[in-house]
């Protein structure tokens, strides 16, 4: 079940179990390298919805930074 901060809701691994074709490691493992955008909050890894959507689009974190910058400097 999702978790509400803020105006935004995040996945906890568990939740994202159940959603993605991954086991709990693998998706500790995107986390941690970044291919899945998320966060630690004391022992327990955060995705935001937003950034799920964004991984489930073939987008990963370099490339959402990349775009980023490219429109910090237009």
């Amino acid at each position: 079940m999702p978790v509400r901060m803020l105006t935004e809701k995040f996945y906890m691994v568990e939740d994202l179990v159940d959603i993605l074709p991954l086991s709990k490691q693998s998706i500790q493992i995107y986390i941690r390298t970044g291919k899945l955008p998320g966060r630690r909050i004391g022992k327990f890894y955060y995705v935001s919805q937003a950034s799920l959507k964004e991984f489930l689009k073939g987008r990963d974190r370099k490339v959402i930074e990349e775009e980023k910058r490219q429109n910090i400097h237009r």
